[in-house]
């Protein structure tokens, strides 16, 4: 037992024993170390079969006392289990722990044993196994997965609502991007996520020509709105908001809302009341928000204006689903949508890890190796990756151009393949960028186009590792991101964005008929870098 023992006996008083506060049985492990013998608790779970030996062993040292009535012993033990519920539960994991010595292995298995020259059945088959009835256990949680699938499968079909799902999806960017919804589409993407309930939703971002884009709030107001229709003129629209566009209840109405965060709706609902769009001091959009009296009734709280999500009346109606239209026009917000639309699915760190024995021995693991990034998969998710759907979709395409400094290029090879032939090998000289070189020497126009712009107007053939003349279609060249400290790859990846027609690396390096040694040099000689060397020259130059 441990408790909070009171020093009241450090007087001269009659000796008192008292306790106070909240007692506690230290427990110790179910089972004991190795080289040790079992006490208190374990003797419920460990060689049940000499429980009366090990118990009597447990009072008297390694060997039986003399003197001791086992019968006694069994009859306390058989009280014990008959009227104490702690020991039901210590005897129930000795059930657990039982195993029995016949193995359940198919003929073929044991065929298959003796062909490999195992005559005893006791070095095949599974020896120890948790059951099923075992709460918490591998096959436990297998059972009840399979009995979910089996009522996900007769409640509702993840095939077919991932299929209709893009179906729609199809429609919806149709609409947006060939029919030209909010305007002419110049480039678009989109990003599929699935929310913890399993359901598939997406995020969309588009771009418009210049001359469609939005230069007004009026023009803003022909295709994004934030209010409750006229219930007797639009009841149709007036129906679709107050289902899928109208957010919460939240704030003073209802605290329990899951956006409250520290009394506060975590998306700014209520917005303010106004009466016509603006724009604020940063240039995003306030969206129009009048007190006109309209309101809805939800959850049994009477919402008006304030809670309305900015929505598209023609989408809404034709859809009949949730689709959030905002307005975006700040360059500096561009990372942040292109950050949401690309954050990817919620994940979860898990360690395992391997308890320690008495002795302190432990033996030598890989920590690293035992952490496992885990996600969340619903069966939507499951059934939208089986079927290949796009998770991330653009338009138009984007092709990543690799690039490398002089005999450096990645090469693949197997482990068996001798070194010679490797790099004697004439494709490891046939790379993407060294073929760029080539075609500014055979084509004019590709010396008008930097690395970046080739593939705008040229195609990358892989079969003869030569770029061609675009034919048809349209895409956008990226170049691989390069950390500043990997130095000279840095400043050739800097190059490339302003240098056009090259045909090797020294006209790379050559800057207004001066060849430079490095591309840092180079980099500097077209004022693309900076350093203090002007600074230093005017404190010396005024110190003189």
């Amino acid at each position: 037992m441990g408790g909070k023992i009171d020093h009241f006996n450090n007087g001269k008083g009659p000796y008192v024993f008292r306790l106070n506060g909240q007692n506690m049985h230290l427990m110790g492990g179910l089972l004991p170390y190795q080289d040790e013998r079992p006490k208190f608790s374990q003797l419920y779970i460990y060689d049940t079969d000499n429980e009366v030996s090990n118990r009597l062993r447990s009072a008297g040292g390694s060997e039986e006392p003399e003197g001791h009535d086992a019968s006694i012993v069994m009859q306390l033990a058989q009280m014990l289990d008959s009227c104490n519920p702690l020991v039901k539960v210590f005897r129930s994991i000795r059930e657990r722990a039982k195993s029995s010595n016949i193995d359940n292995l198919r003929l073929s298995s044991l065929t298959q044993a003796l062909a490999r020259g195992e005559s005893m059945s006791s070095a095949i088959g599974k020896r120890i196994i948790l059951p099923s009835s075992f709460v918490g256990g591998e096959r436990y949680s297998r059972e009840n997965f399979q009995d979910a699938m089996t009522i996900c499968t007769a409640t509702d079909r993840p095939d077919i609502l991932t299929r209709v799902f893009k179906i729609k999806l199809n429609a919806l960017w149709k609409d947006i991007t060939k029919n030209g919804l909010f305007g002419k589409c110049r480039a678009g993407i989109y990003t599929i996520e699935f929310q913890k309930s399993g359901l598939p939703h997406a995020h969309i971002l588009i771009w418009l020509c210049a001359d469609e884009k939005f230069n007004t709030t009026a023009q803003i107001d022909t295709v994004i709105s934030a209010e409750i229709p006229n219930p007797e003129t639009e009841p149709r629209l007036y129906e679709a908001v107050k289902t899928f566009m109208i957010h919460g209840p939240c704030g003073s109405e209802r605290k329990s809302s899951p956006c409250m965060v520290n009394n506060k709706c975590s998306k700014h609902f209520p917005k303010k009341f106004t009466d016509r769009t603006l724009f604020d001091q940063d240039g995003y959009a306030k969206y129009c928000h009048r007190d006109n009296g309209h309101k809805v009734i939800k959850n049994g709280i009477e919402l008006d204006n304030r809670f309305v999500v900015p929505y598209n009346r023609t989408l809404l109606l034709h859809y009949q689903a949730h689709i959030n239209v905002e307005f975006c026009n700040q360059s500096r917000s561009i990372k942040y949508l292109f950050k949401y639309v690309s954050k990817g699915h919620d994940k979860v760190i898990a360690a395992l890890s391997k308890g320690g024995s008495s002795s302190g021995d432990q033996n030598n693991f890989d920590e690293i190796k035992m952490y496992y990034d885990c996600r969340y998969i619903s069966a939507c998710e499951a059934a939208w990756r089986i079927f290949g759907f796009d998770i991330n979709y653009r338009e138009p395409s984007v092709e990543h151009l690799p690039f490398h400094l002089p005999n450096e290029q990645g090469i693949i090879f197997n482990d068996d393949d001798p070194i010679e032939d490797v790099v004697n090998d004439g494709t490891i000289k046939e790379t993407k960028f060294l073929a760029w070189f080539e075609a500014n020497k055979r084509y004019p126009k590709a010396r008008c186009l930097t690395y970046a712009q080739l593939p705008t107007e040229f195609v990358f053939k892989p079969d003869s590792r030569e770029w061609h003349e675009r034919k048809f279609g349209y895409s956008i060249g990226r170049l691989y991101y390069v950390p500043p400290g990997h130095g000279e790859l840095n400043y050739l990846r800097v190059l490339l964005t302003f240098t056009k027609g090259e045909t090797c690396y020294v006209d790379i390096r050559t800057i207004n008929g001066v060849v430079y040694p490095t591309f840092k040099d180079a980099c500097y000689a077209m004022g693309i870098l900076d350093d203090d060397k002007e600074y230093i020259e005017g404190i010396v130059e005024a110190s003189n």
